[in-house]
């Protein structure tokens, strides 16, 4: 046990009190800064480090001796789905290899565990992959493929990004009414089959799956992923209206929709497509609806429709936007690109 003197210490540094800090208990917290800590009790910084070293290592102890709490370390693929879209996002605005890495090996790592075919299993645990994928599992898995796709610029994960999408409006949509359903029409029959669309801590299955049909749209000139995305809008148009605070990445869909997305195409070759530094440009600047696309200038053909023939200017990497059907005369620098992203 501790000494008198030494109890008071360590319980002044964690905030320990008859009284408890929640609930009447006492939750173990930093409080006071070592220094202030010993000049409180007159002693030297070393010896209030030790102290509170060996009460450490006593409440470890004593900690030891207890039932452990269970442990829930199964992987879930929507949740790795919304972790790959951050870290795809975070490399493009730093340009931080490691985070690239992160985002690509997360979907690898699903695509590897968690995929059979175009269908998705929803959680892996100890080298066991395990029970019908739901909605949020599609919807967060294509977002999270697109991101990829615009950090990359491989069209390899857009096309997966399609199969999924198809997969989800095979097995989710609710031919009757519009939107989808959280479970697949091959899971197992519940009582109710819901239809999630308020955004809470996580958004909506509905609303990802909205925005992200609308993203691929553009991607692949697909008008049936357009007509799917505005039917779940006009089904809940009346509800975003009276809960708007329920509704907050189906708004974001719903911008995305209206205002319709600037298409960005920088037209330049393998490696070279930031030699002016238009590319870091355009990822370090907010354009809260936007698509990027990067293309070898023998390669323009692949292109929606829209942004075919799209060449460069004298050999250097050039740069167009795209909106409402119509582009802006090719620019070459970051100063002219700069205000047809942001006006």
């Amino acid at each position: 046990m501790l000494g008198d003197e030494a109890a008071d210490i360590a319980c002044r540094y964690w905030d320990v009190t008859d009284a408890g800090n929640f609930e009447h208990r006492s939750i173990l917290h930093v409080t006071i800064e070592v220094e202030q800590l010993a000049r409180l009790f007159r002693r030297d910084p070393a010896n209030v480090w030790r102290l509170l070293a060996d009460a450490r290592t006593r409440l470890l102890a004593a900690r030891e001796r207890r039932v452990k709490p269970g442990l829930d370390d199964k992987i879930l693929t929507a949740w790795n789905a919304l972790m790959i879209s951050a870290f795809a996002g975070a490399a493009e605005v730093f340009g931080d290899a490691r985070y690239a890495a992160v985002a690509t090996e997360g979907v690898a790592f699903i695509e590897r565990t968690l995929l059979r075919g175009d269908r998705l299993l929803s959680t892996w645990k100890d080298g066991v992959a395990r029970l019908n994928g739901y909605l949020d599992d599609y919807a967060f898995c294509i977002a999270a493929l697109i991101d990829v796709f615009e950090l990359q610029q491989d069209r390899v994960y857009i096309e997966r990004a399609v199969q999924l999408a198809d997969a989800m409006l095979r097995h989710f949509w609710d031919g009757t009414a519009g939107g989808f359903f959280f479970t697949s029409d091959d899971h197992e029959a519940l009582i109710v089959r819901s239809k999630p669309s308020f955004d809470g801590s996580i958004p909506s299955g509905n609303s990802v799956a909205v925005r992200s049909l609308l993203r691929l749209a553009h991607y692949t000139d697909r008008a049936d992923y357009r007509e799917r995305a505005e039917t779940v809008l006009r089904l809940y148009a009346g509800r975003m209206r009276q809960q708007p605070f329920g509704f907050a990445n189906m708004l974001c869909a719903a911008d995305f929709y209206a205002q319709t997305p600037r298409e960005v195409v920088v037209v330049a070759p393998q490696g070279r497509a930031d030699d002016t530094g238009l590319l870091t440009g355009i990822r370090r600047t907010y354009v809260p609806n936007r698509t990027l696309t990067v293309v070898d200038p023998a390669e323009t053909d692949r292109l929606p429709m829209l942004l075919q023939g799209k060449g460069q200017i004298d050999g250097q990497p050039t740069a167009y936007v795209c909106q409402r059907m119509t582009c802006s005369p090719p620019v070459t620098t970051w100063a002219d690109l700069q205000p047809l992203l942001t006006q």
